[in-house]
C-alpha cells in the first residue's frame, strides 16, 4: 500500500516552417495537435526544454522580446540559436500572411512591408489601435519606427514650406 506511482507529463514544441520553435508546452495544460512534436515524455508538470542531457527552467521564454525564436528543432533535438542567427532574423523578419498581410499574398520580407506600409497615410495611433496592422507581433515597432520616420519627413517639408513663405 505504501507504493508511490510516478506521474509524468508529456512535453511537446511546436515549430514553424523553418523550425524554430515557436512554443512549447506540457500535456496537463494542453492537449498536442498531430503536428506538435514530443520532447520529453517523462517530464513534470510545467514545461522544461530539454537541450543537451540538461533540462531548462520551468517554461523557458522561447522568443525574444522582438519576437525572434531563440531556439531550433534539428529534426532530432532541441538547439539554441546562436546571436548571430538571431540578430540576422531580427534584420530579415517574415511576415506571416493574415490581415494585414494577406495585401500581399503570401509571407514577405519585411522589406517589402515597409515598401508598402511607406505608402500608407497611417500614424503611430492607428498602429497601435488598429489590429489590421498587428499581424505578427515583431511588426509593430518596425511599424512605429516607420511611421515616425513619415512624420518626421513631413514635418520638415511643412517647416521648409512655411519658411520659404508658401
Amino acid at each position: 500500500m505504501g507504493d508511490t506511482v510516478e506521474i509524468f507529463n508529456k512535453h511537446f514544441i511546436r515549430i514553424d516552417e523553418q523550425k524554430y520553435i515557436l512554443s512549447g508546452f506540457s500535456d496537463a495544460f494542453e492537449n498536442p495537435t498531430e503536428t506538435d512534436i514530443l520532447i520529453n515524455d517523462r517530464g513534470g508538470r510545467h514545461f522544461q526544454l530539454v537541450l543537451g542531457s540538461k533540462l531548462t527552467q520551468e517554461n523557458p521564454p522561447l522568443i525574444d522580446d522582438w519576437g525572434t525564436p531563440l531556439y531550433e528543432w534539428n529534426d532530432k533535438r532541441v538547439v539554441r540559436r546562436t546571436n548571430e542567427e538571431i540578430e540576422f532574423n531580427r534584420i530579415h523578419l517574415s511576415i506571416p500572411s493574415d490581415d494585414f498581410c494577406q495585401r500581399f499574398g503570401q509571407s514577405h520580407s519585411i522589406d517589402e512591408v515597409v515598401s508598402y506600409v511607406m505608402g500608407l497615410d497611417i500614424s503611430c495611433e492607428d498602429v497601435l489601435q488598429n489590429s489590421q496592422y498587428l499581424c505578427d507581433p515583431r511588426l509593430v515597432p518596425v511599424l512605429i519606427n516607420i511611421v515616425q520616420e513619415q512624420q518626421k519627413r513631413i514635418d520638415k517639408l511643412e517647416q521648409n514650406k512655411t519658411g520659404q513663405g508658401g
